[in-house]
């Protein structure tokens, strides 16, 4: 099993530096591992784009949340952030994002409770549970300085077909965050990081358009990520069509502008698994 990092970063001047002007499109996370981002080239022009094939998709919270977050808190922050993807208002025409009102994505993500379970991990035998969870102390990382969140998506090799994701926050104490109000310039909004975090759950990559939601750069004491743009929009109705279309035993995933259909057969969804892991950082 094969591990990749993609990292996040939310330096102002960094992100004034490479965040293009020019309007842009959504990007999907690829099965190419190798892919990494420029101005020139923001999507992965390769691999088979990540998908979930089911209709409804369930997360867990760990139980112990944080000294920082309440377990109610988190669980309202995480379930707010879900129903902002699969209730957008999708674009009438998907392939020029245009128009609006014409159904919303074609999954369901649902809230299924607390877990004991504390570490991001995939085994493959039926008892995986996609965990949102925190870590106050000890992040398992070498980065607990800069990085923010970690999610971590399992998915096929050949497919791009998604069998685990999982969410990771670093609520160290340095790492103050704030999860209703206006936040200020030293405290980091817990509700923008999951909005971000919970696109790369459902197969989203960085968007090259400084107002998306999916933006590489978050800028501290911002809530501006709390809500989708209307690019976020066009690139979670792509990867879920409001039709969905099913054949071969799996659902045909959305088509990206540029980008390849998702067209798999119930024997080719079954093929091996890779890890890929993104960086949300300060």
């Amino acid at each position: 099993m094969r591990r990749t990092s993609l990292l996040f970063a939310s330096a102002l001047a960094l992100a004034a530096l490479l965040a293009p002007s020019a309007a842009s499109a959504y990007c999907r996370t690829t099965t190419d591992e190798t892919f990494q981002p420029t101005v020139a080239v923001p999507c992965a022009p390769d691999g088979a784009p990540l998908w979930w094939p089911l209709a409804s998709v369930d997360f867990y919270l760990n139980k112990e949340a944080s000294a920082q977050v309440s377990l109610a808190d988190t669980r309202a922050a995480a379930d707010t952030a879900m129903e902002h993807w699969t209730h957008a208002s999708c674009p009438t025409d998907l392939a020029t994002c245009g128009g609006s009102g014409d159904g919303v994505p074609s999954i369901t993500v649902r809230d299924a409770g607390d877990t004991a379970v504390h570490v991001a991990q995939y085994k493959g035998d039926g008892t995986d549970e996609n965990v949102i969870l925190y870590w106050d102390a000890g992040w398992p990382y070498s980065d607990v300085d800069t990085t923010l969140a970690l999610t971590t998506v399992t998915f096929g090799a050949d497919s791009g077909r998604i069998v685990d994701a999982d969410i990771e926050i670093n609520s160290d104490p340095a790492h103050v965050l704030l999860t209703a109000g206006d936040p200020t310039k030293s405290v980091y909004d817990l509700p923008s990081i999951l909005q971000h975090e919970t696109g790369h759950f459902l197969g989203l990559a960085h968007s090259p358009l400084a107002e998306a939601t999916m933006n590489a750069y978050y800028q501290r004491g911002s809530i501006s990520m709390r809500t989708l743009s209307a690019d976020d929009v066009c690139g979670i109705c792509n990867v879920y069509p409001p039709t969905v279309i099913e054949g071969g035993g799996c659902a045909i995933g959305g088509e990206a502008p540029g980008g390849a259909i998702a067209l798999l057969s119930l024997g080719l969804c079954a093929l091996g698994v890779v890890r890929r892991r993104a960086r949300h950082s300060q």
